[in-house]
Order: C-alpha cells, then sequence, then structure tokens
C-alpha cells in the first residue's frame, strides 16, 4: 500500500469507499486489503453489477465482495454466472474507456 501513488490511485479507492460505497474509513480496518485492489478491474465493476442487477445491498456495501475470487462473487453475491459478469465488466471497461479517449 505504501507504495501505491496517493493522488492517482489511494485517494479514487478513498473517495469511492465513501461516497459510492457509504462505507466509514473504520471499515478499512477489517478489509485493508481494498487499497490494494485495482479501483477499475475490480471495485467499481463488482459494484456497478450487482447495482445493475438490483442486488446492491441499501446501506454501505461489503468490502467482503471484493475479495472473493470472480467466481465466488458471481455465486455468493450476484447468483449468477461468471460469464455473465465478465461480459458486464468488459463491456465496462470499454464504455470507460471510451469516455476517456473522447475527452482527449
Amino acid at each position: 500500500v505504501l507504495s501505491l501513488s496517493l493522488e492517482n490511485n489511494l485517494r479514487p479507492k478513498y473517495l469511492y469507499l465513501v461516497n459510492e460505497l457509504q462505507n466509514e474509513v473504520r471499515s478499512l480496518s477489517k478489509y485493508p486489503t481494498y487499497f490494494s485492489l485495482s479501483l477499475e478491474q475490480r471495485i467499481r465493476p463488482r459494484h456497478k453489477f450487482l447495482v445493475s442487477l438490483k442486488k446492491a445491498p441499501k446501506g454501505p456495501f461489503p468490502l467482503s465482495s471484493f475479495v472473493l475470487t470472480d467466481e465466488s462473487f458471481c455465486q455468493r453475491m450476484a447468483g449468477t454466472s461468471l460469464d455473465k459478469y465478465l461480459e458486464f465488466r468488459q463491456s465496462l471497461l470499454l464504455t470507460d474507456f471510451a469516455k476517456k479517449y473522447q475527452q482527449t
């Protein structure tokens, strides 16, 4: 965690944790690995996927869902197939890439 960029890596994850996932900073004491995970490849796609399925919990988002393997996440949290999640994540990443490309 100490080798990660504060402005480009840790700050965006912190803001997502508080603003989008509705968690408190102290929740990180239970899941400090949150900061080592990719915001674009794991955190945001899993959150958005559950929102799209209307399976996102009301209130604080469970950080434990980010440490599961993709397959376990799909089975336990989403109740769907791994293929469906991977397709969603790929689509989200391509959409984000297109938005960034258009801004330049």
